[in-house]
C-alpha cells in the first residue's frame, strides 16, 4: 500500500512540473529567439556598413599602381632633366643644383620600401572588407566555415602591417565554441556566433587603431602620397616653364568666373612675361598644397572611420541598436576628400 501511494505521488508529481518544465522551455526559446532575431538583422547592417568603410578606406589611403608607375616616371624624369642641367653650370649654383638632384634620387630610392608598408595596409584592408562580408553571410545563414577562412586572413594581415612599421603584434583567436560548433544549429547559438565573429574583427580594428594612431606613423603612412603630389607639381612646373605644357587651361579657369577666355598667343605672352610666370606658377603650387593638406587630412578621417566601426561593434556585443550615423558621415567625409592626385580637382 505504501509503495502504491508513493508511486501514484510520484506520478502525480510528474503531471504537475511538466507544464511548468515545458513552459519554461517555451520562455528560455522565445527569449533567446528575440535576441537572435534581433542579433542577426544588426550585424548584416554592420557587415553592410563595414564594407562600404573598407572600399572607401581603400580609395583615399592607397595609391592605385598606376599612380605609382606615374611616381617613379615623374621622379625619373625630373631627376634626370636636373642631372643634365646640372652638367651645364658651371658656377656656385652647382652645388644647389646638386642637391636638387640628390633629392629627387632619394625619392626614387625610397619609393620601394615606402611602397612594402602601403602594400601591408592595403592587404589589410582588403581582408577587413572580406571579414564583413562573411560577417553578413554568417548572419543571415550561418556560412560558419566562410567566416573563419575570411578572419583568419584578416587575422595573419596585421602581424605583416605591424612588422611592417617595426611594431610586434599578437594575434586574435576566436573562440573554440565558434570554431568548432558546426553543422546545422538554431538561431540563437548563431547569434552568438555573431557576437564571437564581432569581438574578433573589434580586437583587430583596435590593433590596427593603436599601429596607426601615432603621428610617425601617419607621416610614414602618408610620406608616399606627399612625395607622389610633389613630384608631380615640380614636374608640371618645369614643364610649363620649357613651355612643354599649355597655362591655357589654367587661364581659362581663373577668366571663367567673368565670362573671359584665354587669347589665344597666351603661352608666348607668358613665356615673354616672368612676372606672369611667377604669378601662375603661385596659383600652381597652391593647387598642389590644397592636396598635400587633403592626404593630410583623409589620414586622420580614415583613424576615425575605424574607431566609430569599434563604436558600432561594442554596441552591437552588448545587444543595443546599433547607430550608423558617425560612420556614415565619415564615409561621406572620405568620399568628398577623396584625391585623385593626377586629376584636377
Amino acid at each position: 500500500m505504501t509503495s502504491i501511494g508513493f508511486l501514484w505521488r510520484d506520478q502525480e508529481q510528474s503531471r504537475l512540473c511538466t507544464p511548468v518544465l515545458a513552459s519554461g522551455l517555451l520562455f528560455l526559446l522565445l527569449t533567446l529567439g528575440a535576441c537572435a532575431q534581433k542579433t542577426l538583422p544588426t550585424a548584416i547592417k554592420l557587415s553592410q556598413a563595414g564594407q562600404e568603410a573598407a572600399t572607401q578606406l581603400q580609395e583615399n589611403t592607397i595609391l592605385t599602381n598606376d599612380q605609382l608607375n606615374n611616381l617613379n616616371k615623374y621622379a625619373l624624369f625630373h631627376a634626370a632633366f636636373r642631372a643634365s642641367a646640372c652638367q651645364e653650370i658651371k658656377n656656385k649654383d652647382a652645388d644647389a643644383c646638386t642637391d636638387n638632384f640628390n633629392t629627387e634620387k632619394e625619392i626614387l630610392t625610397t619609393i620601394t620600401s615606402i611602397q612594402k608598408v602601403l602594400g601591408t595596409y592595403s592587404a589589410w584592408i582588403v581582408n577587413l572588407r572580406k571579414s564583413y562580408v562573411a560577417m553578413g553571410e554568417l548572419a543571415s545563414y550561418d556560412a560558419s566555415g566562410k567566416f573563419i577562412t575570411a578572419f583568419d586572413s584578416l587575422s595573419a594581415s596585421t602581424g605583416p602591417l605591424a612588422a611592417a612599421i617595426g611594431v610586434p603584434s599578437p594575434s586574435t583567436e576566436l573562440t573554440n565554441i565558434f570554431r568548432y560548433a558546426g553543422g546545422k544549429i538554431v538561431g540563437f547559438v548563431q547569434a552568438n556566433k555573431i557576437i564571437d565573429a564581432s569581438k574578433a574583427i573589434h580586437a583587430e580594428l583596435n590593433q590596427a587603431i593603436e599601429l596607426l594612431s601615432e603621428y610617425k606613423r601617419k607621416e610614414q603612412y602618408t610620406s608616399l602620397q606627399k612625395a607622389y603630389a610633389r613630384t608631380l607639381r615640380n614636374a608640371t612646373l618645369l614643364l610649363s616653364s620649357q613651355g612643354a605644357l599649355s597655362f591655357k587651361p589654367l587661364v581659362n579657369e581663373i577668366g571663367a568666373s567673368a565670362g573671359l577666355a584665354a587669347a589665344p598667343d597666351t603661352d608666348k605672352l607668358i613665356r615673354n612675361n616672368k612676372h606672369l610666370r611667377v604669378g601662375l606658377n603661385a596659383v600652381i603650387i597652391e593647387i598642389y598644397n590644397q592636396k598635400l593638406e587633403k592626404i593630410a587630412l583623409t589620414y586622420d578621417k580614415c583613424l576615425e572611420a575605424l574607431m566609430a566601426l569599434v563604436k558600432v561593434h561594442v554596441e552591437l556585443e552588448k545587444d543595443a541598436g546599433i547607430d550608423l550615423t558617425q560612420l556614415t558621415s565619415l564615409i561621406d567625409q572620405l568620399k568628398a576628400l577623396a584625391v585623385k592626385i593626377d586629376t584636377q580637382k
